[in-house]
């Protein structure tokens, strides 16, 4: 990367406050796990899974997971709830309420195509990728113990009793699971929902993704601090650049992080600084908005999607820039200042470049 030359501190204003954020959001995987010595059942697009013991004796555990990726990287949870339907509770446990528990699973696990329909507490024949009492992934993949792996202690607990939505409520351990996988997504195994196992017929079935009531998992958090500061130096077509971004900065995360020059020079490269530091001082007819010592990205050439002063703008995933490991500086945590230059040989000023406004934001595992 290519050092640009110190210039001296000015000072920083504008910004605004990040916005909290609810997204509710379904499942994307769920199943039973039938106590079994093979694994021989499961259930996986049956439209109820269940929890407890069967009139049989037998166990029966809930599996079901969520898809994050609408909750930007570097995000802070602050509530989680989970609500789901209970479909029915075994015949000799009518009246009774039982305590069933979320305990984050310990490993990925899968859906085949068996499906056991209604009633399903005896499960149906497995097949391949299903979740099974002793395999996370049939016929292949086992659990390290049957019946699944999971914390000891749950993450939240409710009392069930019969037909009827229930809610598991915001704490602490609920929040931590869901930070974790916000986090790190490859950890995002979801929850084995652990029933009452203390005695016969306290099963429970609750509605799955394929039910008519499927669970719904309700996050409150508060997206990446993502700012804008300084001011844009005007072009030679009288447009004042601005910076807009998609996405949020992370370290490991696959998704982008496109930062845009907004009203660039038609036909003229330009490029990313940026810096640990912010700065507002009076440069070439215009304003540098970060501070030296500082480092440039490699060019690149405008697009013209058509709209805004020029029509024209600059885009760069700045997630590459990270992920690349040319800058061992660029880790979690880590707050940047970002600005664009762009080449403008009719600079009115005379300089023949074009200044965006700068962008400040923290880097996310």
């Amino acid at each position: 990367m290519t050092k640009i030359p110190a210039l001296a501190l000015g000072l920083a204003l504008l910004s605004a406050p990040a916005l909290a954020d609810l997204t509710t959001v379904g499942p994307v995987l769920d199943n039973t796990l039938y106590e079994n010595a093979t694994g021989a059942l499961s259930n996986a697009k049956g439209p109820e899974f269940y929890v407890g013991r069967a009139n049989s004796g037998l166990r029966r555990r809930g599996l079901v997971a969520f898809d994050l990726s609408a909750i930007p990287p570097g995000s802070t949870v602050q509530s989680v709830s989970l609500s789901m339907f209970c479909t029915g509770q075994g015949l000799n446990d009518a009246g009774n309420f039982r305590v069933i528990g979320l305990h984050r699973a310990g490993q990925p696990w899968g859906e085949g195509t068996s499906n056991a329909f209604v009633p399903g507490g005896s499960g149906a024949p497995s097949t391949p990728g299903d979740a099974t009492w002793i395999h996370t992934y049939y016929s292949g993949s086992t659990w390290l113990n049957p019946g699944g792996d999971f914390a000891p202690f749950p993450s939240a607990t409710a009392s069930v009793g019969g037909v009827g939505g229930y809610t598991w409520v915001s704490n602490p351990t609920l929040i931590a699971d869901v930070q974790g996988w916000v986090d790190n997504p490859a950890t995002n195994a979801g929850w084995l929902v652990l029933g009452d196992e203390s005695t016969t017929g306290t099963g429970r079935g609750f509605a799955t993704r394929e039910g008519s009531s499927s669970p719904s998992l309700s996050i409150f958090f508060t997206p990446p601090t993502v700012t804008t500061y300084c001011t844009g130096k005007t072009n030679s077509l009288a447009c004042v650049p601005f910076v807009t971004y998609i996405g949020g900065a992370t370290a490991t995360g696959t998704a982008p992080f496109q930062l845009t020059m907004n009203d660039s020079i038609p036909g003229e490269a330009g490029f990313v600084i940026y810096s640990f530091k912010k700065a507002n001082l009076n440069f070439h007819a215009g304003k540098l908005c970060v501070k030296s010592p500082f480092e440039r990205t490699g060019a690149k050439n405008p697009k013209n999607p058509g709209g805004g002063c020029s029509g024209w703008v600059l885009r760069r995933n700045f997630n590459n820039t990270i992920q690349s490991g040319s800058d061992p500086l660029l880790t979690p945590g880590q707050v940047v200042r970002a600005q664009w230059f762009n080449r403008d040989p009719a600079d009115p000023a005379g300089f023949g470049d074009s200044l965006s406004d700068g962008i400040e934001f923290t880097i996310a595992p």
